[in-house]
């Protein structure tokens, strides 16, 4: 049982916040929520120092620590502590914006985000996608954002993507390294999206809008069902906690963090399962 610990334990150091929660995690199961609001609050913080040295400790500490494990519940507790700092991001000045593009897909609460990146961990590809690919005329698959995973997972992807829909335009949206990697194959297109690796917390949420804006522009007078949208666990969308499609039946989620998760097979391997 997760618990919620109201009280907050001390003003530190974004570093010791993050190792306060994880310590207090692991040993009781006691969900330390002052802390990720504090880290939120100097993530969010108008000082770029403050902001930077914060989005580093919770990037580089926690959340990618928490991806990187590779199991279930490590899957949960991304889920819940990122969904907190999400709904704080969007409540400052500087992500309105954000606020406003949630609102829109009707989630508003930390609650409706979890529960909505709950909802993808274990779904399935829809029947009506099976009985219907002839319709489906655009696949847009997202890269990984590093090269590595570009090459392990989304080309995979990819190549399962262009099989299984012969007739379908595929169009890779990444950086302009992922456009490199794929630029001789004759079946793809590309949209060069930046991703910003190195900026504050809030400034990366914000690159999920430029996504949103990109993803509108390729949907543009497609119909439910022609179109396509393939997200293999990226960053782009914070690990499918930013929706892309409101109708999600077009939209498929590669749980990659924990799909598999006790077999020795290759990532590769299992992303092509």
């Amino acid at each position: 049982m997760m618990n919620d610990a109201t009280q907050y334990t001390s003003e530190h150091d974004p570093r010791q916040l993050v190792s306060e929660f994880l310590s207090e995690f692991h040993s009781s199961g006691v969900y330390l929520r002052e802390n990720i609001s504090r880290l939120a609050e100097l993530a969010a913080s108008e000082t770029i120092e403050v902001a930077e040295l914060a989005t580093g400790a919770f990037f580089t500490s926690l959340i990618e620590r928490l991806a990187d494990s590779f199991d279930a519940a490590a899957v949960t507790l991304y889920n819940r502590v990122f969904a907190q700092v999400i709904q704080h991001c969007r409540a400052t000045e500087r992500g309105r914006a954000i606020d406003h593009a949630l609102t829109s897909f009707n989630l508003e609460s930390e609650t409706d985000l979890i529960a909505r990146a709950e909802s993808l961990r274990h779904r399935q590809a829809p029947d009506s996608l099976r009985n219907s690919k002839s319709s489906v005329r655009r696949i847009i698959v997202l890269s990984r954002v590093t090269l590595g995973a570009d090459v392990a997972i989304t080309s995979v992807i990819i190549e399962r993507m262009k099989r299984e829909f012969p007739n379908a335009e595929v169009v890779l949206v990444g950086g302009r390294k992922a456009t490199e990697l794929f630029g001789g194959d004759s079946r793809l297109s590309f949209k060069e999206i930046g991703y910003r690796r190195a900026g504050t917390t809030i400034e990366r949420l914000l690159s999920w809008l430029d996504l949103l804006d990109v993803v509108r522009e390729l949907t543009d007078g497609l119909e439910r069902g022609e179109f396509l949208i393939v997200d293999p666990d990226t960053r782009l969308t914070q690990l499918g906690l930013l929706p892309l499609a409101r109708d999600e039946s077009d939209y498929l989620f590669f749980p990659s963090r924990e799909f598999g998760n006790l077999a020795s097979d290759s990532l590769g391997w299992l992303t092509s399962c």
